[in-house]
C-alpha cells in the first residue's frame, strides 16, 4: 500500500479537502475513484464515499474505471482505421453522450455487447484513422 498526500501550505488556509484512490488488479489495471468534501463534511465522510466509490467500481468490473472510459473511447475513435475493443463495467453517461457525439460529428459507430460471465460491457469500433497533418514525417 501506497500512501501520497499533498498538502496546499497557505497563510490564509485551505479551500478544502479531497481524496483520490487507486486500486491495481492483478492483470495491471488500475482503477480509481475520488470523492471532495462539501461544507461541513469530515474526512471520515469523505474517505468513505471515496472507498465506496472504488468498491463500486471494481465490483464493476472492466479494465477502466467509469471516470475515464470517455478518454479510452476517445482514443479508439481517433485511433488506427483498425478494431479497437474496450471491456467497462457499465457505462457511465458521459461515455454514452460522447458516443452519441461521435456518431453525429465523425459518423462513428459503435458496437456494444453484454458479457455475461463477469457482467461487464465489451466496446468496439473501427478507428477514423486521424493523422497530425502538420507533423512532418520521414
Amino acid at each position: 500500500v501506497w500512501i501520497y498526500t499533498d498538502v496546499a501550505s497557505s497563510k490564509d488556509g485551505s479551500p478544502g479537502f479531497a481524496l483520490s484512490l487507486v486500486a491495481e488488479t492483478t492483470n495491471g489495471c488500475l482503477l480509481s475513484a475520488e470523492a471532495t468534501a462539501t461544507p461541513g463534511a469530515s474526512p471520515e465522510d469523505v474517505g468513505l464515499a471515496a472507498a465506496s466509490q472504488l468498491m463500486e467500481e471494481i465490483l464493476q468490473g472492466g479494465v477502466i474505471d467509469s471516470a475515464h472510459q470517455p478518454l479510452a473511447l476517445m482514443l479508439m475513435a481517433f485511433g488506427p482505421q483498425d478494431v479497437s475493443r474496450l471491456r467497462v463495467g457499465s457505462l457511465s453517461a458521459p461515455a454514452m453522450s460522447l458516443m452519441r457525439n461521435l456518431c453525429a460529428f465523425v459518423g462513428l459507430k459503435f458496437q456494444i455487447w453484454p458479457e455475461a460471465d463477469d457482467h461487464s460491457t465489451v466496446v468496439a469500433c473501427r478507428g477514423v484513422g486521424f493523422s497530425n497533418s502538420a507533423k512532418s514525417s520521414f
